[in-house]
């Protein structure tokens, strides 16, 4: 069932793949490069999990994106204001960017009401409204494999591998992130940037 995709992504998303065929979720979310599509032409995104669904858009060689379920040969992810389907056949697994301490890096959170954002940049810092500050410590926690933790001089964060939903749209997220700046405490989600 999971033959040519294990072929083109390898034996880790292989495993990934065959255990998530009956739970239907993964976390954390796997991240995926779309590869092997002809030239000039995109890979489609589709409504649901099949080449009869709706078309809704495109992505192209190079594109990376989070596959948070899987269906058969299908890999959702989350886009724009909803939740698209791929053909896991175009994709290749590469590897997640990371701090030498385990945090995820190369996300974009965001909350709302109030509506604030925050981006875990690759460079070992985090912007909050433009603003850049360092992280001066991270780490995972010690009970857990998918959550994590990170400070700077003014704020504290926990940032979970579990899906998440923005209250607004339709769009499923992979990754839950709580921050305290100030006096005050922020949630919201998280997707690759």
């Amino acid at each position: 069932m999971f033959k040519a995709v294990s072929l083109i992504t390898g034996f880790a998303f292989g495993v990934i793949l065959a255990g998530a065929a009956q739970a239907g979720t993964i976390s954390p979310p796997v991240l995926l490069e779309i590869t092997n599509v002809p030239l000039n032409d995109t890979l489609n995104l589709r409504a649901g999990p099949s080449g009869s669904s709706a078309d809704i858009g495109d992505l192209y060689n190079g594109d990376l994106v989070e596959v948070l379920g899987i269906q058969g040969n299908w890999g959702m992810i989350g886009r724009g204001e909803g939740d698209a389907w791929i053909s896991l056949t175009y994709t290749k697994e590469v590897a997640r960017p990371a701090l030498s301490s385990g945090l995820p890096v190369g996300l974009g959170c965001s909350g709302t009401e109030p509506f604030w954002s925050l981006n875990l940049l690759k460079i070992g810092a985090i912007s909050i409204s433009g603003a850049s500050q360092p992280i001066l410590q991270s780490g995972v926690s010690r009970n857990s494999s998918i959550a994590y933790f990170f400070s700077t001089s003014d704020s504290v964060g926990v940032l979970r591998a579990q899906q998440c939903s923005d209250g607004m749209s339709d769009r499923t997220y992979g990754w839950q992130i709580d921050v305290v700046s100030g006096q005050e405490l922020f949630s919201g989600c998280c997707s690759i940037r």
